[in-house]
């Protein structure tokens, strides 16, 4: 439905709107006269809400709103904006209203609708309310809430999917809900752990892309069927995509992982669930170029070398010529640092060991 436009800059506009923002249910009565129109919009006439709108995003009060919809507001109304177009529904999502998004899908709030950005409001809960990083119980609520009324876990709008969002982001912070328990909750709900975003990156390529993943993760996705031989855009495989992210501030340590072993495990793990070592990129690339076309800055000791014998390790071609005819070698001598000498280090012994007696 169509919102009313702007009404006249009144004081009685002025003081009911004022009520839907900030009063409570009392104030919000003594200020509905005869003379307003409930579903008008505050504004100059380009942009605006309606009384409903305020309520929603602004107040947060489920019997303001309830007071709303009792004397006519339509629940369907959409406001203007500059930025663009969305209904009441997803500014209540967008604001972890719980009470308020079930008030509002009782009284016939339509969940087709999409936001001014294309999402519906389970994809304004995840996209939104976790941009801080944050996880907590009042996202989970109102997440469960959409849910118990239909709404689909795929089917948000959002590029990428709610599951594909939840693996890929990085919470710093210690929270109420930590970031594999989302992943625990979306893949309970039947989210696709498959999903592609528009370059074809699955949950487990977002994952890996990320500086602090997380094994936790990794191993929800992979046993609920990540597809390991999945490509992007780049032609890269989850395992291709690891080594491709994997970068120095984590590497070093976090206070989640100190030692700076993950991006170890990781591979590990991806390697160990059956990933192909001699999977190439579009450019023709080993896990092992990847590695030394990046060849991140770490402390010697920790990456770039340990994740160089993890491949090593597991059977990566040494020799292999990507589509401009180099080996890994090649690259590292061109690069003239001190990780591709120190990768350069590990293949050297690598291949020493290989051709010893002892490994006879």
């Amino acid at each position: 439905m169509e919102a009313t436009w702007a009404p006249p800059d009144s004081p009685s506009y002025t003081a009911f709107f004022n009520a839907a923002r900030q009063g409570t249910v009392d104030e919000i009565r003594a200020a509905y006269t005869s003379e307003i129109d409930i579903n008008a919009l505050q504004g100059d006439g380009f942009e605006g809400m309606s009384a409903l709108h305020l309520a929603c995003f602004h107040n947060g009060d489920v019997e303001v709103v309830r007071f709303l919809l009792d004397h006519g507001a339509e629940v369907n109304i959409l406001d203007r904006d500059r930025a663009g177009n969305s209904y009441s529904l997803h500014w209540a999502a967008n604001r972890d209203r719980a009470d308020i998004v079930k008030l509002l899908l009782d009284r016939g709030a339509e969940k087709s609708r999409k936001g001014f950005d294309g999402r519906n409001a389970l994809g304004m809960v995840l996209y939104y309310s976790l941009s801080p990083r944050k996880v907590e119980p009042k996202q989970m609520e109102t997440i469960q809430v959409l849910l118990d009324h239909g709404f689909s876990v795929d089917e948000s709008g959002m590029d990428p999917s709610l599951l594909g969002h939840a693996a890929g982001f990085t919470d710093y912070e210690t929270v109420s809900f930590s970031r594999h328990e989302l992943v625990k909750f979306l893949l309970s709900q039947g989210a696709s752990v498959n999903s592609l975003d528009d370059r074809l990156n699955t949950p487990l390529h977002l994952h890996v892309s990320t500086s602090q993943p997380d094994e936790r993760v990794v191993r929800l996705l992979l046993d609920a069927g990540a597809d390991l031989s999945a490509r992007n855009t780049n032609g890269e495989t989850p395992l291709l995509r690891a080594v491709s992210a994997l970068h120095c501030p984590y590497q070093q340590g976090t206070p989640h992982d100190p030692q700076g072993s993950a991006s170890v495990v990781l591979l590990r793990r991806l390697l160990g669930a059956g990933s192909d070592i001699t999977a190439l990129d579009h450019l023709g690339q080993t896990a092992l170029h990847i590695l030394a076309s990046n060849s991140p800055a770490c402390t010697p000791g920790e990456c770039p070398e340990k994740a160089a014998q993890v491949l090593l390790d597991m059977g990566v071609p040494i020799d292999s010529l990507d589509n401009k005819g180099r080996t890994a070698i090649d690259i590292l001598l061109e690069k003239h640092t001190i990780e591709s000498r120190l990768i350069l280090h590990t293949i050297e012994n690598f291949k020493l060991h290989q051709h010893s007696p002892s490994s006879q």
